[in-house]
């Protein structure tokens, strides 16, 4: 919607949301799953990473990235995606 309002102006009409989809995939799309990408893979990285040192202070020992990000797929990325993803639209 903020794109259309934007468009809109831009256009001096208000567009159709098929135009206003056309526009924004053309012109936007591509940039801003970049950077969504990037921002979640570097989030996942940093859970992992509490993760591992989470495990490695219960073990006792050392846990490597890989162990402990087998680990948090299996256990914790389907409520951590949950999460990140609600709270994206929201902040």
């Amino acid at each position: 919607m903020e794109h259309k309002y934007f468009l809109g102006i831009e256009r001096g009409y208000d567009p159709p949301i098929e135009e206003v989809i056309a526009s924004w995939e053309a012109r936007f799309a591509s940039d801003w799953r970049a950077r969504k990408m990037r921002r979640d893979a570097e989030a996942q990285v940093r859970e992992i990473e509490a993760y591992r040192a989470q495990l490695t202070a219960d073990r006792g020992s050392g846990v490597t990235f890989r162990e402990a990000a087998r680990q948090w797929v299996d256990r914790c990325e389907c409520e951590w995606r949950r999460c990140w993803e609600a709270n994206a639209t929201t902040g």
